[in-house]
């Protein structure tokens, strides 16, 4: 498995990441697109070449939101989601970036 930065040549990966996603939690993604206008930090998780998770940071004055945390369902509960988000924090720490809030659904 790999954290990083999405990059343009991600998009069809990620698309179609998304559209597992938007299926399963009845969502929808105005704010990601092909050039990641959005976001300042999207970070996604890979499997090979699959996108299977994704983080998004977006930039609020010396502050952060975290948004977009998703994992497939089948690879949760493996420590996946814990490992993308304090890749996430610690990134937001080397940056200055205090204090940190995350936007969850009531479900989480």
């Amino acid at each position: 498995m790999i954290i990083r930065e999405y990059r343009a040549q991600d998009w069809e990966r990620l698309k179609y990441f998304l559209e597992r996603v938007e299926r399963e939690f009845s969502v929808s993604f105005p704010d990601i697109n092909e050039k990641n206008s959005f976001y300042d930090i999207f970070l996604i998780l890979l499997n090979g070449k699959s996108v299977v998770g994704s983080l998004g940071i977006k930039k609020r004055n010396k502050s952060v939101e975290i948004r977009r945390l998703y994992l497939l369902e089948e690879y949760r509960g493996k420590g996946y989601g814990k490992k993308i988000l304090k890749n996430a924090l610690r990134g937001c720490k080397e940056n200055g970036f205090h204090p940190v809030t995350a936007e969850t659904t009531y479900d989480n």
